[in-house]
């Protein structure tokens, strides 16, 4: 190719800790562009202050220092016809959607409003209010990225937690002619409102509504995620777009920040316990654990100790008070956020066997996790997660707790979890980074040579 690949690491700016989830895609997708395809590479971050891109040096981000940004100029590029028009197009057929999904009406509704606020803003505002200058920018402030016709844009993170970056793709791209390339995790947030905040479902809905009509290829991470992103399209009557399956890497790797390795784990005798990992919140549905629990409580049934990993997010203040305050069960569970890289290492490979019970997953990455450490993993059957490892998986309804409670008692009979672990260490194989990067690389390749 002849322009660049710009790998949007915005997400990556500032972070401490150990990369999750969309930090861990950015961050080893960025890595292999950095080993493998440096001199077509470039790494931009973008600035809701500053209104545009401007470029930064992965080795920064690889050395968890500030990085350095450097000078270029920026495009702002005047609205076109044919792009209003376009935006006119979008609109049209969402009232229908109500009958299929009230929710998404609203939705629907609101991102109608949006457009046609979009609209008036490009007829009626200077398009060219946002354009610096790099000879007067502020003292310390870098300048913004040009893309041009023979760039692809790639955005691996988080753009709706950053105002401003779909609105700039949108408007700069007709008359710079760049390519844009973005990722779909899941669309929890606009299908399944009731499992995440109600304050990011408008917010996402229109990221999404956006990236689905600018977007030259969406790269989505599981079957499932495609088939949730054709949904969402169909029920705001919105044409389909070009998306593609790539299965990213479940390599076992130490990004994103180590831990101290002399963490404690008093308590946590080799072989004693059974682990979940994951961030707490409603959808990772860690109140069926608690039910379980509970359940072979009343029934005299001892299980191990439970050990969860996992930052506490949001809406599980309930589920935690449970765990932490009822005398039948606040011995067996224990809840852990303070745990590196390392310690989790030991935990992997210690454990009896893991467990994941979330409703809903665009993937999954802790089932790839502990098939990958040759642990058995007995996980919901929800959503991607059944993709991942297929037959090498025992599977219950993350609905059900007697289901989860007696899958739980056959993986915890040692000759039938010997014989699943060897049927792991034979059958299952890791996707390497460096697959995930070549998938994606041939798959914008096709849509370049188009």
């Amino acid at each position: 190719m002849n322009g660049k690949v710009w790998v949007d690491i915005t997400d990556l700016q500032g972070w401490n800790g150990r990369f999750a989830g969309t930090q861990r895609v950015t961050y080893n997708l960025a890595l292999q562009y950095y080993l493998l395809d440096r001199e077509h590479a470039g790494f931009v971050s973008f600035s809701s202050d500053a209104g545009g891109f401007h470029e930064v040096d992965f080795e920064t981000i690889i050395l968890g220092s500030e990085p350095i940004p450097e000078a270029s100029d920026v495009i702002i590029s005047e609205p076109s016809v044919s792009s209003l028009r376009r935006a006119i197009v979008y609109v049209e057929g969402h009232i229908p959607a109500i009958i299929k999904r009230r929710a998404l009406f609203w939705s629907a509704a609101k991102v109608g409003m949006r457009v046609g606020r979009g609209i008036r803003r490009r007829l009626f505002s200077d398009p060219f209010q946002h354009e610096q200058n790099p000879e007067t920018n502020a003292e310390g402030q870098p300048a913004l990225v040009a893309f041009s016709q023979n760039d692809v844009v790639l955005v691996l993170g988080k753009p709706w937690d950053y105002p401003g970056l779909q609105d700039l793709l949108i408007r700069q791209k007709p008359t710079a002619g760049f390519l844009v390339v973005q990722i779909v995790y899941d669309l929890l947030i606009s299908l399944h409102p009731q499992l995440h905040q109600a304050v990011l479902f408008q917010r996402y809905s229109e990221y999404m509504f956006d990236a689905a009509q600018v977007s030259d290829l969406l790269i989505c991470i599981s079957e499932h995620t495609k088939r949730d992103l054709f949904e969402f399209c169909d029920l705001l009557c919105i044409e389909r777009p070009h998306a593609e399956v790539v299965r990213i890497g479940d390599e076992i790797d130490g990004t994103g920040g180590g831990g101290d390795v002399n963490v404690s784990f008093t308590g946590y005798v080799p072989g004693s316990f059974i682990l979940c990992v994951g961030t707490i919140e409603i959808r990772k549905n860690h109140s069926l654990l608690y039910q379980v629990y509970k359940l072979a409580h009343e029934r005299n049934i001892d299980l191990p100790k439970l050990v969860i990993v996992g930052k506490r997010g949001w809406l599980t203040q309930s589920v935690l008070h449970l765990i932490e305050h009822d005398p039948d069960v606040r011995d067996a569970i224990s809840v852990r956020d303070d745990i590196g890289d390392s310690q989790l290492a030991w935990l992997y490979k210690n454990c009896l066997f893991s467990i994941y019970p979330s409703m809903y997953e665009g993937w999954g990455l802790p089932v790839a996790e502990s098939l990958q450490y040759g642990k058995l993993c007995i996980a919901s059957n929800a959503s991607s997660i059944p993709e991942i490892g297929g037959g090498l998986v025992e599977y219950f309804s993350p609905y059900d707790a007697d289901e989860c409670l007696r899958v739980m008692q056959t993986a915890l009979v040692r000759s039938e979890r010997e014989l699943r672990e060897a049927k792991i260490r034979s059958e299952y194989v890791a996707t390497p980074w460096s697959a995930t990067f070549a998938k994606l690389n041939s798959l914008i390749d096709d849509i370049i040579s188009r």
